[in-house]
């Protein structure tokens, strides 16, 4: 059955522009599955004989624009990604860092990461492989053999991996194409629990078929999203000649695979042939959301692969008994397809991914978030990266802005969103100077600004892997995480050159947090017969179980000395002491950190205490209050360590924004060795995060302040 939707434009108030129509649904089932135990499986790479170059088929794909009556287009921003500014940055914290799968005997990787509470599973194209998250392998697993009781001699490629946390279960799913047999499927494999060593349970499910129907294509370029009901895949379907035919959408509902034995019937409901809004064009690449909360539909995104004025959210509703699909466009500045990508060593390209919506989009706390690569706006022969957040509610546009550079090429774009709506976004990274590695950057949520091009791993040699068509494959997609156990770790993985013509996949956790759960207003510290004595207050209190104090003989030698109870939520002020009665040295450093009830830590403050009246060595402390509206202190102290007391120093006290620009001077002069205090007047700045930094000779510190109005 071919059904028509009738397409209303309501975000704009506009008349409605088109209409989407499709095919389906239809019902399908497989009757059976199988269980396997990673434990019955051993890997080795000597295996490796051949390499393979995996064909790459792409729908045709012009650019598409849409009328919108009335509408004035925005010059859509754009952000430079300089490389170094996230030295600003010491909110931000890489704090793991290792190798993913090394190269395989197949090219493209397809690499993917999802996380769990305990583990992070990595998927290439051959190969998956559980990492516990100290990045210790503890189980590599050739697909080919996997699934080789599923179905014969399969191969399967182009894998995607996610972790359920409504479940707490894991789902893989590859693809796998016969073109002698005429037959595909899509592999689904999933968890027993929320270890993903041990059982999974595996089904073959056609897709070849729409329903149980045979529709004589097959799937590429899967889209794997879920919610608290259903696994949504999604699908380029080609004919087997590779000719491509249309879109669609695979339906499976939870509690057929969820299971704990015996698997058996797995059913779904598929929906294909499905238009763009406004046009007779197929949706191709239409990415299924990754939904972290509960919602009465499902979101689907969509983006003309080869440039256009406008962007589509598609909905599901009744997906487990009557799916219903609808679409809104958005009107957005019009943008061109990416580039392939130069490299250096070289002149064959990097296959750049064109401008598809290669990664699925996340939808949470009511805002559906997407990333893929353009064309630069500023400099035609580069790419840079699209980033969106719509409303799908309200049907709005949150943000539309592209960030890139004027040197480098940006392509293979994944992101990932924490807890407080902090985004991460990975991404490859090459230039006529720079061989392609692995790069992130992080746009907070507070100022929605994203930070410099940050360095996950940078490549190491020139890549030519050419399939046959100039160029050199590439992607096809990349990976970002976010951990269910803290909600703010963020994990990412990319794709860098190892070596002459190898690729090698790298993977890192990221942390940011810019939430000051505590609003100190100030903290002191004085000497009394024989003892430090601290003494803080605070305008504020969030989530605060209490405090714990630090001290150590330098700032890099810290540990715990003491705890004072907080006042949970109160917005109250109180005052809180502590006595420190074991000194013997002349210098301490003490730190103040807050202790969440969930045990989450956040650093306040910290203070340098020198017996003598001049200190001995440098510091640069924690400014207050903090946050701060409009003015703040700030303290810092010069030593007298090899040096005349009255031979000065140069220093240089400057404040910049997120960007790394500079917005204040607060200090540029000799001083001679002291303490010393300074204020901050932040009346003519904007709300947000802010970094002050000092320089003396080779001595350079930087910490972060927050201006709240």
């Amino acid at each position: 059955m071919r059904k028509s939707i009738v397409f209303i434009l309501v975000i704009f108030s506009f008349p409605a522009n088109g209409q989407i129509t499709y095919e389906g649904p239809a019902d399908g089932s497989v009757s059976n599955g199988i269980t396997l135990n990673t434990n019955d499986f051993s890997f080795s790479d000597s295996s490796y004989q051949n390499f393979y170059l995996l064909n790459q088929f792409e729908p045709e794909d012009n650019y598409q624009e849409l009328e919108f009556e009335d509408f004035s287009y925005p010059e859509r921003p754009f952000f430079y990604l300089q490389t170094g500014s996230n030295d600003l940055a010491d909110s931000l914290l890489i704090f793991n860092n290792f190798e993913g799968i090394p190269q395989t005997n197949y090219n493209p990787p397809d690499d993917y990461i999802a996380v769990g509470p305990n583990h992070i599973v990595m998927v290439v194209n051959n190969l998956f492989r559980i990492f516990d998250k100290n990045g210790n392998v503890q189980k590599t697993v050739n697909a080919a053999e996997w699934y080789s009781n599923l179905v014969s001699n399969a191969t399967p490629v182009d894998p995607k991996i996610l972790y359920d946390h409504f479940n707490s279960r894991w789902v893989m799913v590859w693809l796998y194409i016969d073109h002698v047999l005429f037959r595909s499927y899509y592999l689904i494999s999933v968890s027993d629990d929320d270890d993903p060593n041990g059982i999974w349970f595996s089904w073959a499910l056609p897709s070849n078929v729409n329903g149980n129907s045979p529709s004589n294509n097959w799937a590429d370029y899967e889209g794997v999203g879920f919610d608290d009901k259903a696994i949504y895949l999604t699908s380029n379907q080609f004919s087997f000649s590779g000719t491509y035919n249309y879109v669609k959408i695979r339906i499976i509902d939870k509690s057929d695979i969820y299971i704990n034995s015996n698997p058996g019937i797995v059913n779904w409901k598929d929906i294909w042939n499905i238009t763009v809004p406004g046009n007779s064009n197929s949706a191709s690449y239409l990415r299924p959301a990754r939904m972290y909360n509960t919602a009465s539909e499902f979101y689907l995104f969509y983006i003309p692969n080869a440039g256009g004025n406008f962007c589509a959210v598609y909905k599901i509703i009744n997906g487990l008994t009557n799916p219903e699909l609808t679409a809104t466009a958005y009107p957005i500045t019009a943008f061109q397809i990416a580039p392939d990508a130069s490299q250096r060593g070289g002149s064959v390209l990097i296959n750049g991914g064109f401008s598809a919506p290669r990664n699925e989009p996340v939808f949470k706390d009511g805002l559906l978030y997407a990333i893929h690569s353009i064309r630069n706006p500023n400099n035609a022969t580069l790419s840079s990266l699209h980033y969106l957040s719509i409303d799908p509610v309200n049907e709005t546009v949150d943000k539309d802005f592209a960030m890139g550079d004027d040197e480098h090429f940006f392509f293979y774009p994944a992101l990932a969103v924490d807890k407080n709506n902090n985004v991460i976004v990975s991404y490859s990274r090459s230039s006529a100077n720079e061989y392609a590695g692995g790069f992130f950057t992080l746009i907070p949520a507070q100022s929605g600004v994203p930070m410099g091009s940050i360095t996950l791993k940078r490549g190491n040699d020139y890549f030519n892997r050419n399939n046959g068509t100039g160029n050199s494959r590439w992607g096809d997609y990349s990976g970002a995480w976010i951990d269910p156990v803290d909600s703010i770790s963020l994990w990412i993985c990319t794709e860098y050159v190892e070596a002459l013509n190898t690729w090698g996949t790298w993977i890192g956790g990221v942390i940011y947090d810019n939430i000051i759960p505590v609003e100190l207003t100030s903290f002191d510290v004085k000497t009394e017969n024989g003892n430090v004595i601290l003494n803080w207050q605070v305008a504020s209190e969030v989530n605060n179980y209490g405090y714990i104090i630090n001290r150590g003989v330098s700032s890099d030698s810290l540990h715990q000395i003491g705890f004072v109870k907080g006042n949970g939520t109160t917005t109250e002020k109180h005052f809180y002491s502590f006595v420190d009665k074991q000194v013997n040295n002349d210098l301490y450093y003490y730190q103040l950190m807050q202790l969440d009830y969930d045990g989450s830590k956040n650093v306040l403050a910290g203070l340098a205490v020198n017996v003598n009246s001049v200190p001995a060595s440098f510091s640069l402390l924690q400014n207050y209050p903090n946050p701060f509206n409009p003015t703040t202190k700030i303290k810092y102290a010069i030593p007298n360590v090899g040096r005349r007391i009255s031979s000065p120093y140069k220093i240089i006290l400057k404040v910049y924004d997120v960007l790394g620009n500079e917005v204040a001077t607060l200090v540029n002069e000799k001083k001679p060795p002291g303490s010393y205090e300074v204020e901050f007047n932040g009346s003519n700045l904007p709300s947000g995060v802010y970094f002050y930094r000092i320089k003396a000779g080779n001595y350079v510190l930087t910490k972060k302040m927050v201006l709240l109005r």
